[in-house]
């Protein structure tokens, strides 16, 4: 079986050269929005570290990433999973070691499967 586990430190610039196990391609657009992209079995992954503010956010990013099918990001620490009207699936993870106004730490894990995103789960730590 293959080992299909991806692993992102933070800022993925500034990742070890061993945690980078799949092409980062680095983008800006017109918007000043920049990100990280890959693409795994067929979906076009982006990740960035802030969106702004939440009011408007689903439309200013499938205006900023007309081609990506989900937009992983950060900053907040808050969890977020919505869908845009484009389709584009925003999400957040949170973050396992500062839960900010959280009940809990969290983190995400996803399945991509023939070209599909499914079993998104929000997991709390401690």
């Amino acid at each position: 079986m293959a080992d299909n586990r991806r692993v992102a430190d933070g800022a993925l610039d500034r990742a070890p050269e061993g945690m980078r196990r799949f092409t980062m391609r680095r983008e800006f657009d017109a918007s000043g929005v920049s990100g990280t992209g890959v693409v795994l079995e067929g979906v076009q992954f982006a990740m960035v570290h802030e969106t702004g503010s939440r009011d408007g956010r689903e439309r200013r990013m499938q205006q900023a990433f007309p081609e990506v099918d989900v937009l992983v990001f950060g900053h907040s620490h808050i969890p977020w999973d919505t869908t845009a009207p484009n389709g584009l699936r925003l999400l957040n993870p949170g973050s396992p070691t500062d839960r900010r106004r959280q009940p809990a730490g969290t983190f995400l894990t996803a399945t991509v499967e023939g070209g599909i995103l499914s079993a998104i789960d929000l997991v709390p730590v401690g």
